[in-house]
């Protein structure tokens, strides 16, 4: 719509003769998030006055939304050489202490306008950082101060827990719920039951259970790495024997077809194994015994996944697996509590706990705020080899 819009105007002169003549006056806000196609339209809209007034960050075009350009923000001033900058650089939520750290912060970014930030509340604030092994570990901490505020009479409305994308909060939300502590969010993330992990271990109980299929083999044969060719299982049985004699079709060299057998034969054993073990214990097997984390790792590794976020899912279903006796118990369970979740959130509005992306906490305010998975690649930089400002959603 865009790029047919700034076609129109470059193509038909008395169609743009005909806007500019509309509009004396411009106002344009979140400039940051402007594109080169956007400010070339706006610029050749109020070329008739030059009456044009941007409102933006340029602090906040970090991750350059549809193409935003942060050179535009900058060069505004020259673009428009008799044009004025008013600064509205003064905070009126947080403390000094906290805005002094987020400044120096936001000071290493590279290709911005250089602003002071002043205060306008007195006190002092406190940032604390912590260096966690995994976003489980994380997340197990934050639910553990949650608790102590709380405790120390906190109001839950008064705590925000703020996170890069909404998937982030998947585990969080597990463990809230676990804890019984309300919360509420404006959108949920991924349900961790529909996901990657969750769904291999469906296929793991089915196939342990005599009821998996086709699919559930196909997606569980090389993982963890088992070095079969899956191709060969599309057309084959869910037998023992049956799925050996697809591997082994147009095998020569013996070696291989040992090695095939042997691998069938344990996986074989190890479904037998999994069939007699409540879920936690099954979640055990399949990471001790069957070293299925490390094909977490692998897959992450080749999809360019996030460190930690499927070992992350693991470990949270792992602790929510200890509360239930059979995977029956938990199926109906997850169907229950998901509808159950919907009615829940509506009513925490005004006594959760707020969980929120940075981009949806704009405008709002905690007395106690956390940020989780503050870490590279996450939150700083989604693609490693582009910088911050090149970064382009």
């Amino acid at each position: 719509m865009i790029i047919s819009c700034h076609r129109l105007l470059i193509n038909d002169p008395d169609k743009r003769n005909q806007l500019m003549n509309r509009y004396d006056y411009y106002l344009i806000d979140e400039f940051q998030d402007t594109n080169i196609i956007q400010a070339e339209i706006f610029y050749m809209l109020s070329s008739r006055t030059n009456n044009i007034c941007v409102v933006g960050d340029d602090d906040q075009s970090i991750y350059g939304f549809r193409g935003a350009d942060n050179l535009i923000f900058q060069n505004f001033q020259t673009t428009y050489t008799s044009s004025q900058v008013i600064y509205l650089n003064k905070n009126y939520r947080s403390l000094p202490f906290v805005i002094k750290g987020a400044s120096q912060l936001i000071s290493k970014n590279e290709n911005r306008i250089q602003k002071e930030f002043l205060t306008h509340r007195f006190g002092k604030g406190k940032i604390l950082i912590s260096e966690e092994a995994s976003l489980f570990n994380e997340t197990n901490n934050v639910i553990k101060s949650i608790k102590e505020l709380r405790d120390n009479g906190v109001p839950l409305n008064n705590i925000g827990v703020l996170y890069r994308v909404n998937r982030l909060a998947s585990g969080l939300i597990t463990l809230l719920e676990k804890e019984g502590i309300p919360y509420y969010t404006a959108k949920l993330p991924k349900d961790i039951h529909s996901g990657l992990v969750f769904g291999d271990i469906e296929s793991y109980y089915r196939l342990s259970s005599g009821h998996g299929t086709k699919n559930d083999l196909l997606r569980i044969i090389n993982r963890p790495s088992r070095y079969l060719k899956k191709d060969k299982l599309y057309n084959s049985g869910l037998g023992k024997k049956e799925i050996l004699n697809a591997l082994i079709k147009g095998e020569k060299e013996q070696y291989r077809i040992k090695g095939i057998i042997d691998k069938i034969d344990q996986l074989f054993k190890d479904l037998s194994k999994l069939k007699q073990l409540k879920p936690a214990d099954f979640l055990d097997y399949l990471n001790f015994q069957m070293y299925y984390l490390e094909a977490l790792d692998e897959t992450s590794y080749f999809l360019n996944k996030e460190e930690n976020t499927w070992r992350n899912e693991f470990f949270i279903l792992r602790e929510e697996a200890e509360m239930y006796e059979s995977f029956e118990e938990w199926f109906v369970a997850i169907i229950r509590d998901k509808e159950k979740r919907k009615i829940e959130i509506a009513d925490n509005k005004e006594k959760g706990v707020y969980l929120s992306t940075f981009h949806g906490a704009k405008g709002l305010q905690w007395e106690k705020v956390f940020i989780i998975a503050a870490n590279e690649r996450i939150t700083q930089v989604s693609h490693p080899n582009q910088t911050l400002e090149s970064l382009s959603a």
